[in-house]
C-alpha cells in the first residue's frame, strides 16, 4: 500500500514539471509573437514604451556632429552699386516742370561749339557710362576728338556772371579743378572737366558738380539759355540771372 502511494506522489510531481514547463513555453511563445507593436495591436496588447536609442560613442566620447558642407557662393553678375549704361539719351526738363527736349547730338543751332537742345530723340546724343566710381565720366558714344562729355570753364565763384558751357572734351581727374587737356569749344575756355558727374538710381537724374582750382568744391546748377541754345553751368544763379534773363534752371535724367 505504502509503495503505491510513493508511485502516485512521482506520477503528481511529474505531471507539475511538465505543466510548468509548457506555460514559461506559452508565455516566451506570447512574447516573441507579440514583440512588434503591429502584432500586440492585433492581439488587443498595449503598444510597448519607446526604447532609448544609445548615442554612438568613441573613446574619448561622442561622436561629434557632422559639419554641414557651406553653399559656395555664386559670383555676382554686375558690380555692387554699378549701372552700366550704353548709348542712352539724356532728357531736359524745367527745373518744377515738364520735359523740353534732349540734349542734342549737333552744335549749338546759334553756331557755337557746344551741346544744344533738340525735340526729337533720334538726334539726341547718345552717352556710355560705368558709375562705379563717383563721380564718373560720360563717354560720348562714337566720339573721337573730344570722347567724353563736361563742361568747358574756369573757376566759379560767388558774385560772378561766369558759367561753364556743356560740350565735348578730353578726360580730366576729379579734384584738379579746370584743366587744359584739350575741348572742343576752346574759344570759351581752354579748360575743361569731364570727372564731375553723379548718378541718382532712384530717380534717374544725373547732375553735375563743378570743382575748383585747388580742390575746392562749388555748389552749382545747370541753365538752359535758348537765347545761345547752350546749356550753363553756374553757381550764383542770380547773377548769371541779370545776364542772361531768359535762361532757366534745368535737370536731366537718363532715358534709358
Amino acid at each position: 500500500m505504502k509503495s503505491i502511494l510513493v508511485v502516485f506522489l512521482l506520477a503528481v510531481s511529474q505531471l507539475a514539471a511538465a505543466a510548468s514547463h509548457l506555460n514559461r513555453a506559452a508565455s516566451d511563445g506570447a512574447v516573441l509573437k507579440h514583440r512588434t507593436n503591429a502584432a500586440r495591436m492585433a492581439a488587443g496588447l498595449n503598444p510597448l514604451p519607446p526604447r532609448e536609442l544609445k548615442a554612438r560613442t568613441w573613446p574619448g566620447g561622442n561622436w561629434p556632429p557632422t559639419p554641414a558642407k557651406p553653399n559656395n557662393p555664386r559670383p555676382s553678375s554686375t558690380k555692387p552699386d554699378c549701372d552700366d549704361k550704353k548709348e542712352v539719351p539724356i532728357k531736359c526738363k524745367r527745373k518744377g516742370g515738364g520735359q523740353i527736349g534732349y540734349i542734342s547730338k549737333d552744335w549749338s543751332k546759334k553756331g557755337k561749339r557746344g551741346y544744344g537742345l533738340c525735340s526729337n530723340k533720334n538726334t539726341a546724343l547718345k552717352l556710355d557710362f560705368e558709375n562705379s566710381v563717383t563721380p564718373f565720366d560720360f563717354k560720348i558714344s562714337g566720339g573721337k576728338d573730344y570722347p567724353y562729355l563736361g563742361f568747358a570753364g574756369n573757376n566759379l565763384n560767388p558774385g560772378s556772371t561766369d558759367s561753364c558751357v556743356l560740350t565735348g572734351t578730353k578726360k580730366t581727374t576729379r579734384g584738379n579743378g579746370p584743366s587744359n587737356v584739350g575741348n572742343a569749344y576752346s574759344s570759351w575756355s581752354a579748360n575743361s572737366e569731364s570727372q564731375l558727374w553723379y548718378y541718382n538710381r532712384g530717380n534717374k537724374q544725373v547732375e553735375s558738380k563743378w570743382v575748383n582750382s585747388g580742390g575746392k568744391n562749388v555748389d552749382s546748377k545747370v541753365f538752359y539759355d535758348p537765347d545761345d541754345d547752350l546749356f550753363h553751368l553756374v553757381t550764383d544763379t542770380n547773377a548769371f540771372k541779370r545776364k542772361c534773363r531768359n535762361a532757366y534752371e534745368v535737370e536731366f535724367e537718363l532715358d534709358d
